[in-house]
């Protein structure tokens, strides 16, 4: 088990979100489990048609716990996958309110999926219930065992991370997206018609990374672009993915109107494009576009877990400059950042951030790389991506 910098706040009860497979029942068994007084796992048939009959159950289970004594001061309840029976968020939040369990309970949430809850009655729970996200394994998580060749091949999930056999990774990934479309949303009945989606998914993962065209994918998927607009809120809904709004200033010359999109993990992501039979080769576009979705999925998972809350943009002028990443970070100088997958960046390749940088005051300009020794030049500091990481977070 790998240590994960998910920290849980432990005070309050909590949510835990992320994809399915991210480790999110074994984050809590390692945590909670020896002072887990319930645990409830949703996707156990026999409790998921237990509670979803009558989620009373809950109330009356804790009841003769308390009753009992096995119930003391501040135990943990586990509800796994609670986005598969939504009415059991109903019964948390009136237990919470109930002084005879408010002050002995604490419910620790986990779901792989928030579009049911939004409609379910997490609302109910707004300030009982503190937010966490688990993502995949980080750089930092994996330390001396980070490989950048196989996360860019195969992602970070950590069961596959873990495993050594390529065909074996292959049919574990290949079946988490069959699942994926099964579970989440055939079952969940996210959307009627599921071949449109599926036509979808390998669509938005070819553009993972670029500016969102919703009419150019509907015609491709043969499907109203307002269609693909919800699609992509499902995608970010069952945690698959994370939008990264275009930056919103007083650059005049600001183009990019609509999101980029990058799927949460590159071996999700070349398993939708059908690409896993091709190993990326360093040097190729395939390479770049991949190491970028990388840095840039670091970032997002770090800001989470260090509960920094930067606002993170990028940037495209009608004159085709562009910038990758912006980072603004409160009363901090904002970071603006050219990623690039080589080794030996050049000044060429900051020329966007020297065209752009007057129009960010107080800002740092950032070529972020594989770069072996940093340097700085015409104001452009040259970094290698980890050591940008340390210096971010």
């Amino acid at each position: 088990m790998y240590q994960r910098l998910c920290n849980i706040l432990t005070s309050k009860s909590f949510f835990l979100f992320g994809a399915r497979g991210t480790g999110k029942s074994s984050l809590l068994r390692e945590q909670f489990e020896s002072d887990c007084a319930l645990w409830i796992n949703l996707l156990d048939n026999r409790q998921y048609l237990k509670y979803g009959r009558d989620p009373s159950l809950l109330a009356s289970e804790l009841k003769n716990l308390l009753h009992t004594g096995k119930l003391d001061i501040k135990n943990i309840v586990v509800i796994d996958e609670v986005q598969k029976v939504p009415a059991l968020l109903d019964e948390v939040h009136l237990i919470l309110e109930t002084p005879e369990y408010s002050n002995k309970i604490i419910f620790a949430l986990s779901g792989s999926s928030a579009r049911k809850l939004k409609r379910g009655g997490a609302n109910l729970l707004a300030g009982r219930a503190l937010l966490n996200y688990l993502y995949p394994l980080s750089s930092l998580e994996l330390g001396k065992e980070f490989s950048l060749e196989q996360i860019l091949n195969w992602g970070s999930l950590p069961a596959v991370y873990v495993e050594k056999d390529n065909i074996v990774r292959e049919e574990m990934l290949y079946t988490y997206v069959a699942v994926y479309l099964k579970e989440e949303i055939k079952e969940e009945q996210v959307v009627r018609n599921l071949d449109p989606f599926s036509r979808f998914l390998e669509v938005a993962a070819q553009s993972s990374g670029t500016i969102i065209n919703y009419a150019n994918i509907g015609r491709d998927c043969n499907v109203d672009p307002r269609a693909v607009a919800r699609y992509y809120e499902i995608l970010e809904d069952t945690l698959i993915g994370h939008f990264l709004a275009p930056y919103h200033g007083s650059v005049r010359k600001q183009l990019g109107k609509s999101p980029k999109f990058y799927f949460f993990d590159l071996g999700v992501l070349r398993t939708l494009t059908n690409s896993l039979a091709s190993p990326v080769v360093k040097g190729s576009y395939a390479y770049g576009k991949a190491f970028e979705q990388f840095f840039i999925l670091e970032v997002i998972k770090l800001n989470s877990y260090y509960r920094k809350r930067f606002k993170l943009s990028y940037l495209v002028t009608k004159d085709g400059a562009e910038i990758d990443l912006i980072i603004e970070r409160g009363s901090l100088s904002t970071i603006l950042i050219e990623i690039k997958s080589n080794s030996d960046p050049s000044i060429q390749d900051a020329k966007h951030l020297l065209s752009l940088k007057d129009s960010f005051p107080k800002s740092e300009t950032w070529v972020v790389s594989q770069i072996k020794m940093a340097r700085q030049e015409q104001g452009v500091r040259f970094l290698s991506w980890d050591s940008a990481l340390r210096e971010i977070f």
